[in-house]
């Protein structure tokens, strides 16, 4: 039997659903998953909750096919870091994934290619997943230094002296001029993109790396519908969904892709 490498969908639910809306939508789709259990062969789902309600997910998550994210790490293990959450905190409560530099936080918190850098660092060394968001400002895009701003990402967050070996590393394409509009990228210009991720990580900088256990997503502004486009691609090994994440009737027609 040939192996087929599944392909994600990681919902982000960010702090969109109170703690009694994320048990409703993780029953939900627990119980979907249990119907349709032939739907799930090629997929993976991975579902990020507000931190505080992962705790109360996380006893109904069961199965290979659905897991936990955290949506951001602190930078240390413990210590004097108001507000933050730890890593072993973190696996304590069963995630298995980590959100890592979205653009939210980069946005708002200030959040830098280095200190993506450091916290990866710390998520491979409790064995889990990184979930690495890269992708170019506007700024970069009008100036034609889309490929630079790429690349100094790459070569600052995986760089030798943050990474660990990790069985699995999981890279999305996530452009900051696109967030919040309403058009998705188109198809061809998300191939092209994640077709240059992918050759970059073949340069000779990041042969600590096993290409086989990179997976290259995309997430910006995806809905039900640009969904189905982009889930046809052979380029795109999944899909980070914000906001339709957090609609029942959105995200399942997403999972029946």
């Amino acid at each position: 039997m040939s192996y087929m490498k599944k392909k994600y969908i990681i919902g982000n639910w960010k702090i969109e659903l109170n703690q009694k809306e994320s048990l409703q939508t993780i029953k939900k789709i627990t119980n979907y998953i249990k119907q349709h259990p032939t739907n799930l062969l090629n997929k993976k789902i991975v579902i990020a909750p507000a931190i505080i309600n992962i705790s109360s997910v996380a006893p109904l998550i069961t199965g290979k096919n659905i897991v936990l994210a955290g949506q951001d790490v602190a930078s240390k293990i413990q210590g004097a870091l108001t507000g933050e959450t730890s890593v072993v905190d973190l696996k304590q409560q069963h995630c298995r994934y980590v959100l890592l530099g979205h653009s939210e936080r980069r946005l708002y918190h200030g959040e830098t290619d280095s200190s993506v850098a450091g916290k990866m660092g710390l998520v491979t060394q409790h064995g889990l997943v990184p979930i690495i968001c890269i992708g170019e400002s506007l700024q970069d895009k009008k100036g034609h230094r889309s490929r630079q701003a790429i690349q100094r990402q790459l070569n600052t967050i995986l760089d030798k002296k943050y990474f660990l070996p990790a069985k699995e590393v999981i890279i999305v394409y996530e452009p900051l001029w696109t967030i919040g509009q309403s058009k998705p990228l188109s198809l061809a210009e998300t191939e092209k993109s994640l077709l240059m991720i992918r050759n970059l990580l073949k340069q000779s900088r990041f042969t600590h790396l096993q290409m086989g256990s990179i997976s290259v997503l995309y997430g910006g502004s995806i809905n039900a519908q640009s969904a189905r486009d982009y889930w046809q691609s052979s380029i795109i090994d999944g899909l980070l969904i914000g906001r339709a994440s957090t609609s029942w009737q959105s995200f399942k027609e997403i999972i029946k892709l």
